[in-house]
């Protein structure tokens, strides 16, 4: 609301940080507080009172209780900051952590001050690892979702009022940019978690594999592609070929009501 835009001191003309988006009111150029994708948070999310230890440790001895319940003894955290990585870690020591853990380390800021990320985290991970606590996943972005048209898309969009004809959706990370990133990962033996939900930024990532795999050899680690939401008919069998594990969701779009074209 217009009161959160002023404490966070957002106005018509900021301007959003790259791979955000603040949306405006076509008619005066307002923001309307409507906000695309993780680091467009990043300013509201400084304004939020932290969540104290406590509560963060008794709301993850509750998530191990009701995944034991369900018979879960794995899971994969697709999203795991500094801060909670040693919050499992601190759990696992007080031998509250009946399941083993795997963590993706993101490559966005954390809205923990202090907090290491990208890299610099991945080198890190080592000190972070504990009996049932394995950091051992990196993860990137390569789009958004469809809902907010920020899927990097193989056809474009409807047209609408904000984007025009021929809009595809944006993509983080220009494919030499990933390619990079993966090959240096994949050298240290480093899989990769990302997520593509679009068409385009799913083959943004096979293509990226596949020229990790030229660079570094076929026997790197198995990367994956997570929601896959949308995937071109070419490219399907390019993730056996490529050694790319799928991991879909479709629970995250199917059944909706909302108009993905």
């Amino acid at each position: 609301n217009s009161e959160v835009l002023r404490r966070a001191q957002l106005e018509a003309s900021s301007t959003p940080p790259p791979g955000g988006f603040y949306v405006k009111d076509a008619n005066d150029g307002r923001l309307t507080g409507l906000m695309k994708e993780f680091p467009a948070f990043h300013a509201i999310e400084q304004l939020i009172p932290p969540r104290t230890p406590e509560r963060q440790m008794e709301a993850a001895r509750g998530a191990v209780r009701t995944l034991n319940t369900l018979g879960i003894t794995g899971i994969q955290d697709a999203f795991a900051y500094e801060t909670s990585l040693r919050l499992w870690g601190q759990l696992d020591a007080q031998q509250g952590l009946s399941l083993h853990y795997v963590g993706s380390l993101p490559f966005l800021p954390s809205p923990q001050a202090g907090d290491r990320s990208g890299m610099a985290l991945v080198q890190a991970r080592e000190l972070l690892r504990s009996r049932h606590v394995a950091p051992d996943f990196a993860k990137l972005f390569l789009d958004g979702v469809p809902p907010a048209r920020t899927s990097n898309m193989i056809e474009p969009y409807l047209p609408d009022a904000e984007h025009g004809a021929h809009y595809h959706g944006p993509s983080t990370y220009t494919t030499e940019q990933l390619v990079d990133m993966l090959a240096e990962l994949d050298r240290q033996g480093v899989p990769v978690k990302m997520h593509a939900v679009g068409d385009g930024a799913v083959r943004q990532a096979l293509d990226a594999v596949a020229e990790v795999r030229r660079r570094n050899g076929p026997k790197g680690p198995r990367h994956q592609v997570a929601h896959a939401s949308l995937v071109a008919d070419a490219d399907v069998a390019r993730f056996k070929a490529l050694n790319v594990v799928v991991d879909v969701s479709p629970m995250l779009w199917f059944p909706t009501g909302l108009n993905l074209a």
